[in-house]
């Protein structure tokens, strides 16, 4: 996750709802903690959250965004897994059967982060994908189809899954893919963000047609990506599997290196291992010498669930 999220979630802040005027003074403080999202201490922009949702705002947009952006500080920022789980989880009740557009993006939003958690966390690729689904269904979203399309090339790999099974998961895993790409125009403004996202979703395509053996196809796509654009969007850890996919061992694990990188905390980092040590495709690597940081945890040095203390830089 990174500044992408946050400027999802307050690029809907200008949506037009009744009681957004009302709610100005906690709109403020939102966006006022967007300000601290790149803070390698979290503590001032999960109080100005705080302050926000304390102001109880009537607006069920913002009510609920709020919450989503605190639960994305849980999330990725101190690693409360829990907490996050069960905020995106409120979000989702508080909006069931909802039929306006931004109410609808705002759930769809909370379903993706609480499948991206249950994915990488628990590695319960099905609940996961269930979410997802659910999601795009919800608010079509090209970087929902994008989290999908990795989901089911992850499942296309489970122990459990046939044959057939799996081909069907590389057909729609392609499908999603090709969605991604084809929306970027409509859900991008002009500009490098717009090329960015191509880029990335791009990138997704060409593992999935390595991994369903169209390995000579995936590498003429590949040599039309723009890494620098791969880099701009932190798809480090994507860009690592492909690497590795293609013997370039080397550059695989520096980028696996910079993803852990972008987390801020002990907890997120070694919440990240967990993540490399479960992927399907490095089960060949986990054993290497060079692989040491990648896969073994740091101890906390500091008093476990005190929420000040998570950071540790």
């Amino acid at each position: 996750m990174n500044r992408l999220v946050w400027i999802s979630l307050l690029a809907c802040l200008a949506c037009p709802t009744a009681a957004v005027a009302d709610d100005a003074a906690a709109r403020a403080k939102l966006e006022e903690a967007f300000q601290h999202w790149d803070d390698k201490n979290p503590r001032r922009l999960l109080e100005l959250i705080e302050e926000a949702e304390a102001l109880q705002p009537t607006d069920p947009f913002l009510y609920n965004q709020i919450l989503v952006s605190k639960a994305s500080v849980f999330h990725v920022k101190t690693g409360e897994l829990k907490e996050a789980e069960q905020l995106y989880s409120e979000v989702i009740r508080n909006l069931a059967g909802v039929e306006e557009l931004p109410l609808r993006q705002i759930k769809a939003e909370a379903m993706v982060r609480k499948g991206n958690l249950i994915y990488s966390e628990r590695d319960d690729v099905k609940t996961a994908m269930q979410l997802f689904i659910a999601a795009h269904q919800t608010f079509t979203q090209s970087t929902t189809a994008d989290v999908a399309s990795q989901l089911s090339m992850r499942l296309a790999f489970s122990d459990d899954t046939g044959p057939t099974k799996q081909q069907q998961l590389f057909e729609q895993a392609l499908k999603l893919a090709n969605e991604a790409i084809a929306s970027v125009d409509d859900q991008f403004v002009e500009g490098e963000t717009r090329e960015e996202q191509r880029a990335k979703f791009q990138l997704q395509k060409v593992l999935v047609l390595h991994l369903s053996g169209l390995p000579e196809d995936a590498a003429e796509l590949y040599a039309t990506i723009n890494a620098e654009r791969l880099a701009a969007q932190m798809c480090w850890y994507q860009h690592a599997v492909y690497k590795l996919l293609t013997d370039d061992f080397t550059n695989g694990t520096d980028m696996l290196r910079q993803w852990l990188q972008t987390r801020d905390t002990i907890k997120t980092r070694n919440q990240a291992r967990k993540f490399i040590r479960n992927e399907p495709h490095f089960k060949a690597y986990l054993e290497r010498p060079e692989w040491a940081d990648l896969v073994t945890d740091e101890v906390h040095r500091n008093r476990p669930g005190v929420r000040a203390e998570v950071h540790d830089a």
